[in-house]
């Protein structure tokens, strides 16, 4: 998990540039991590 989480620290500069790029960034977090930002939703149990 924390590598994935240091990709998307690494990717925050997309974010500027392309918004919906942070749409797909949260998608995938809230599929590997359970942590969904934009919804401010957390799925206990991991996967």
């Amino acid at each position: 998990m924390l590598k994935f989480i240091d990709f998307v620290v690494d990717q925050m500069h997309c974010i500027e540039e392309d918004p919906e790029y942070f749409q797909l960034l949260n998608s995938e977090l809230a599929k590997e991590t359970g942590v969904d930002i934009l919804n401010n939703l957390v799925r206990h149990g991991g996967k």
